[in-house]
């Protein structure tokens, strides 16, 4: 194999590996209805609409790179995702309601002193009398706010989160008292696809990488320029024997008179 291919080959590779650590991967929240809420939010996600600024209860904060995400439901009845809560299927917002089981979550964007601005109110339709029936809701609608997404069912849920830029969100359960709650929600945030800035660490391996193979590549470029004076060196005789008999002043003295 060629220098040059050799030395693309592992550039390339030094490249995927940048990337391939750079990458975003899936984040798993959990979302606990007797933790995570908003003080001013009451009556369900239409009740409070996207760009209003609410007060916070302990949201659960994620930051994410500018790109495209897919938020899916990650504890359902067919199944329960790595890292996700199993009992968090649906959530009671009211214990003493019969009907009281629902599943819904808002997220805002972060302003860095307890409040956010909320940009989704995301819920399943209707509630349920028990976890069990809210979370095995079929044949139903699923909204953002007033659109109406994909999924037909609590199991199936899924909604795109489109980001411009680098944002730090807040979810959190759409309800502004949490004493009286039970169980949760747990969402999987996909990206699909992202403008990936790489790490630190990642840079600094590919500049490692570059400079080896550069040292590489220098190293045998001057081997090989070693090899090829000394083949010609000895192909000058009778100048070359004669060097190799004198001493390294007597040298100096035969390359002088020389040039005269």
């Amino acid at each position: 194999m060629g220098k040059s291919m050799s030395l693309r080959l592992g550039l390339m590779t030094a490249l995927w590996l940048m990337l391939l650590s750079g990458a975003a991967n899936a984040d798993i929240l959990n979302l606990d209805a007797t933790v995570s809420g908003c003080s001013t939010c009451f009556g369900g996600p239409l009740a409070t609409p996207a760009g209003t600024v609410v007060t916070l209860i302990n949201p659960v904060k994620l930051t994410l790179g500018a790109g495209t995400y897919t938020i899916t439901n990650a504890a359902t009845v067919n199944g329960v995702k790595p890292g996700a809560n199993p009992n968090f299927l649906a959530f009671d917002f009211e214990a003493a309601n019969a009907s009281g089981w629902a599943w819904n979550f808002m997220v805002a964007t972060d302003n860095g002193n307890g409040t956010g601005t909320l940009i989704k109110g995301d819920f399943v339709s209707g509630t349920a009398s028990t976890q069990a029936l809210m979370a095995g809701k079929t044949g139903v609608q699923t909204f953002d706010y007033n659109t109406v997404l994909p999924g037909t069912s609590t199991a199936g849920f899924t909604d795109t989160l489109v980001l411009s830029r680098t944002t730090t969100l807040d979810f959190f359960i759409d309800d502004g008292f949490l004493p009286d709650n039970a169980a949760g929600v747990s969402l999987d945030i996909n990206p699909t696809s992202s403008a990936t800035v790489p790490e630190p660490s990642s840079v600094v391996l590919l500049c490692t990488v570059v400079a080896g193979l550069g040292g590489i590549m220098w190293r045998r470029n001057r081997n090989q320029s070693v090899r090829t004076l000394s083949t010609l060196w000895a192909a000058e005789p009778p100048f070359g024997a004669l060097c190799a008999r004198l001493s390294p002043k007597k040298r100096v003295h035969a390359r002088e008179d020389s040039q005269h």
